[in-house]
């Protein structure tokens, strides 16, 4: 969500920068790639971490996992519960270990977990910021492009289309009367053709 909420206000700025400069090729060509730059960065920055944490998570147990996240945030428990969660697991595996008192270890420290709430390891200010920055965002986004329509979406489009030349429009108007005049052939007619603007 992070990465789509940053490549928004991304793209709503590059927009912006277009619309006051009205830039050549080169220069809109420039923002594409600061656009592209931007997106991938926003990838590398939020997506690929998350994915690969999830990769690693899944090559070891899980338990383990809540268990080192149970200890950080009780002090009492530190890593004493991950510890039994590995002796118990290995206590039939390994020569010279007692079961009996990998187990005896593992219930001393349930003892003591049973009590705690396993709730406040998970982190839901993280996802509420992730969801309020996602939504403002789009909403500051969404009501800027609805707002100025023509001018930023025509922005939009020229930075999308950086190879494409867009000239700016003339600054004159050229007015032709009459539009409407039946004439024969050889007859004279009069044209006015005025000039409106800076010529």
């Amino acid at each position: 969500m992070k990465s789509l909420a940053v490549t928004a206000l991304l793209i709503l700025l590059v927009s912006a920068i277009e619309y006051i400069a009205n830039g050549d090729q080169i220069f809109r060509g420039v923002l594409a790639g600061i656009l592209f730059v931007g997106f991938v960065m926003s990838l590398g920055v939020f997506v690929f971490p998350a994915i690969l944490k999830r990769m690693l998570l899944n090559k070891q147990p899980y338990e383990n996992h809540i268990a080192l996240r149970v200890g950080r945030i009780y002090p009492d428990v530190k890593d004493k519960l991950l510890n039994a969660i590995q002796v118990v697991a290995n206590a039939s595996k390994a020569k010279g270990t007692s079961p009996e008192l990998a187990y005896s270890a593992f219930d001393t420290i349930k003892v003591a977990v049973d009590v705690k709430n396993f709730d406040a390891i998970i982190d839901r200010k993280s996802l509420k910021r992730s969801i309020i920055f996602f939504a403002l965002s789009l909403f500051i986004s969404g009501i800027s492009f609805g707002v100025f329509q023509s001018s930023l979406g025509s922005s939009l489009n020229r930075v999308m289309n950086f190879t494409q030349s867009f000239l700016p429009p003339v600054p004159f108007r050229l007015t032709i009367s009459p539009l409407n005049e039946n004439v024969l052939r050889g007859e004279k007619a009069r044209i006015i053709v005025k000039a409106d603007g800076e010529a």
